[in-house]
């Protein structure tokens, strides 16, 4: 058995029989963990290159290598194949397919999609617009194409002019002889049946998994590979590059005799009040999976949201309160001040030496203390056709606190941005879920 100490909802799942397993793992609950002491029990009775852990980026890739050769012998580590999807998907197409020219990184592909949007328009003879309105047509356009790149499907909601630009462009992809991350998977997933697939299959942060990435699970899994997923639903917040929140659906419906789910709700990070409120905030969701989080964090927590009526205020305080925490010996790396969008970032808190981020850029991470600044209508709750993923924005980045939460926000009245802006703004209606 696994010598990694396990709770009864993670033992349950480690020792799942079932061929295709997800974890459904709330915020703090030991999902790593969880994915280790499963990879642990695996290893011991398969060899290691049988074996494959799919990551969302570069340093979990590392963080799971590192944790897994604590427990497992880092000769076996090394021989397991963990890799992102992007990088196995370039594994796969190594021995079939000659890339000839550099990858198409997102801000090269950003450009790329640029230069085809004015070819297009020149092409088609369209007419000249003024500078706002052009610049404001092509990022519309950019945003569209990043959203189809990683789901198939959205181009079908998308105008017939969207749908003739996005032809020509992945056109024009071919004849470059170009490849984005995105095609690189979509080629891949074409000779996996061909490939000598691992016949385990691991995947971290499954919510994040786009439908171009989950059509490569898929077809690695095939009939009898086994897949044990991670994930947590709750914390979904890439719908704006493609990342749809139904994943774990389709795999319930396409494996429905084989398909087993689990879930972890005692947080390991999370305090009573904390774990209480964030429960709270999720209960405005529809039509969620339940998952109710308890706080397993013993330490004295503490929640407070904060009125004020100008920035200058709002960041004055904030200053004070660092300094407060400072003075108790609470390091600067363990206090975070978020935000949900850059242009609201403060130079006199960033001189306080605090993590200071967007809440997507701290997803993952977890502080003792966080302030959450500008929870207001228009800055979190601003799209009504995206209000699920708007509230678990918020939730991600209340659940990056251990100890102490502080939301702010500003009502009816102006907020100055650090671009020099103003806007007029008020508390965001997320705020009554909290009281």
């Amino acid at each position: 058995m696994t010598n990694i100490n396990l709770n009864m909802q993670q033992l349950l799942a480690v020792n799942s029989t079932s061929r295709i397993t997800y974890v459904n793992a709330g915020a703090g609950t030991g999902k790593t963990t969880t994915l280790e002491a499963r990879i642990e029990k695996i290893a011991k009775k398969t060899a290691p290159w049988n074996i494959i852990v799919l990551a969302f980026n570069t340093s979990i890739v590392e963080d799971i290598k590192k944790k897994l050769a604590t427990h497992i012998s880092a000769k076996k580590v090394n021989k397991m194949q963990i890799y992102t999807i992007h990088a196995y998907a370039l594994k796969i197409l190594s021995t079939r397919v000659k890339i000839q020219n550099e990858l198409l990184t997102q801000e090269k592909l950003i450009k790329f999609i640029r230069n085809a949007w004015n070819k297009y328009k020149k092409l088609n003879h369209y007419k000249k617009q003024n500078r706002k309105d052009s610049e404001n047509k092509t990022r519309q356009v950019i945003d569209t194409v990043l959203k189809c790149r990683e789901n198939n499907s959205y181009i079908k909601q998308c105008s017939k002019e969207m749908q003739l630009f996005y032809r020509a462009f992945k056109q024009e992809l071919k004849t470059s002889k170009s490849y984005d991350f995105a095609r690189i998977v979509k080629v891949a997933t074409k000779y996996i049946p061909q490939s000598n697939t691992p016949q385990y299959i691991f995947v971290d942060e499954f919510q994040d998994t786009s439908e171009t990435r989950f059509n490569f699970i898929k077809a690695l899994v095939g009939d009898i590979n086994y897949l044990f997923a991670v994930g947590d639903e709750d914390q979904q917040i890439l719908e704006w590059c493609g990342v749809k929140n139904n994943n774990v659906n389709k795999l319930s419906q396409l494996y429905k005799e084989e398909f087993k789910e689990y879930r972890l709700e005692y947080s390991y990070r999370l305090t009573n009040i904390l774990a209480q409120k964030s429960n709270q905030l999720l209960s405005m969701f529809n039509n969620r999976i339940s998952k109710t989080l308890i706080g397993g964090n013993k330490t004295r927590g503490s929640f407070q949201i904060k009125k004020f009526t100008r920035t200058s205020k709002e960041v004055s305080w904030c200053k004070d309160f660092i300094y407060h925490l400072l003075q108790r010996n609470i390091k600067p790396q363990d206090i975070a001040v978020l935000y949900r969008c850059e242009n609201m970032m403060s130079t006199d808190i960033a001189k306080m030496g605090v993590y200071q981020s967007t809440i997507h850029k701290a997803k993952g991470l977890e502080f003792e203390y966080v302030i959450l600044i500008g929870v207001e209508e228009g800055i979190f709750s601003r799209n009504d056709e995206a209000i699920e993923e708007e509230l678990r924005v918020l939730y991600v980045g209340m659940t990056r606190a251990k100890k102490g939460l502080t939301i702010t926000y500003i009502n009816n009245k102006m907020r100055k941005f650090n671009n020099g802006t103003y806007k007029q703004v008020k508390k965001s209606r997320f705020l009554e879920y909290l009281k």
